[in-house]
């Protein structure tokens, strides 16, 4: 309640317009996600004094939003040119140190940035990283920048470390969930028969994109996991939102392993979806490998989806992780160890007690990292 007072007190002038070129809904899973439940948070709490920006939208009832219409000039690779003009457009009568542009879109933000040097204009900027670029844009964007969100801390202490980024300008915040869409039983065998899964197997699963910035997320740690464990009719592996283009390069991969009986892959799955297989499964794998990005920049959606689901969790044991969670919600295993990920889920499914005790945890712990509270901790920084 205080917190909701001193936002109602510090926005009785300013306005936030949220800067995107994103089209919903989107091919693409996470990002869009991760943008609209935070508009939609922002809109919640700023009323008509927020915007979110997008290409275009469908489906987005709840959020305050305008669309520019870029996807011709998106096919054409001509966006920045494209917002160039629309934002002078759209600045008229809105200008002043009251109105503050948010993104997370690197070259709009660089755009932004370059406008107000040449054009005089007073709108402040925050810029929300979620990965890094280049040295040379990201020391660009950051130094400028009135404000900046990290999402992990050690996203943060790289800021501060390589660009001299005054840490107070930095506000971390990690991604959050919407718990809304885990209000539902858990009713793992009335959801295994929605879903045509084996009623009477032990099902390990994976649930998500399988790559991201052209970087594999462990699932090949997860496939040598499953031959490690062949011996084990009772055990299947699930991975779950696989595109097409990938079905033949992972499938080759399970034939030549042998576990055509053993791995079965599932197409990306309605948002609607992702809840009812998330509870169908008995454990919830995040292998992620070794990689900086994954080890100190990311803050994924699936962790907390993870978390919500009341399903035990084994994950690569990674600081990134660990910024949220512990061995009292998790089961840690060292990234790329297929062998140890292999035991980790045997004794996870053995000692079902202990397990469910930390799903539970998880669930405990998850409630802190809702998008509403993500968007009052950030509206409170701006």
């Amino acid at each position: 309640t205080e917190l909701d007072e001193m936002i109602e007190r510090a926005y009785k002038e300013p306005r936030i317009t949220y800067l995107t070129s994103i089209e919903y809904p989107s091919r693409t899973v996470a990002s869009p996600i991760q943008i609209t439940k935070t508009a939609e948070q922002f809109s919640k709490l700023l009323g008509n004094k927020f915007c979110l920006v997008v290409s275009s939208a469908t489906g987005l009832e709840g959020t305050n939003y305008t669309e520019t219409k870029a996807e011709i000039y998106k096919k054409l690779h001509l966006t920045t040119f494209f917002y160039l003009f629309w934002l002078i457009r759209y600045l008229r009568g809105k200008d002043g140190p009251h109105h503050i542009f948010y993104s997370r879109d690197q070259r709009l933000t660089a755009l932004l940035l370059f406008l107000r040097t040449i054009a005089k204009y007073q709108y402040r900027v925050v810029f929300e990283y979620h990965i890094l670029y280049s040295f040379y844009l990201d020391r660009f964007i950051s130094r400028n920048s009135d404000l900046l969100v990290a999402i992990t801390t050690g996203l943060k202490d790289f800021l501060v470390n390589h660009f001299n980024i005054n840490q107070d300008k930095i506000l971390v915040a990690p991604d959050g969930v919407d718990l809304l869409e885990f209000e539902i039983p858990d009713d793992q065998e009335g959801y295994r028969n929605q879903l045509g899964l084996p009623a009477h197997k032990k099902i390990v699963g994976y649930v998500g994109t399988l790559s991201t910035l052209g970087m594999e997320k462990g699932i090949y740690t997860i496939l040598r996991s499953a031959k490690h464990l062949e011996s084990r009719k009772d055990i299947l592996f699930y991975v779950v939102g696989i595109k097409k283009s990938e079905i033949e390069k992972y499938g080759q991969t399970i034939q030549e392993f042998g576990l055509e009986d053993k791995v079965k892959l599932v197409e990306y799955q309605p948002r609607e979806q992702v809840p009812r297989y998330l509870k169908s499964f008995d454990v919830l794998l995040m292998a992620f490998p070794q990689k900086e990005h994954f080890a100190r920049f990311m803050s994924p959606l699936k962790m907390f989806e993870y978390m919500a689901s009341n399903v035990p969790i084994i994950t690569s044991d990674l600081p990134a992780i660990r910024e949220v969670l512990s061995e009292n919600e998790a089961v840690f295993v060292a990234p790329s160890d297929f062998a140890g990920l292999s035991q980790a889920i045997v004794d996870t499914l053995n000692h079902s007690q202990k397990a469910k005790v930390m799903a539970e945890n998880a669930i405990h712990k998850v409630k802190n990292y809702t998008w509403t509270l993500r968007a009052k901790s950030i509206v409170h920084f701006i």
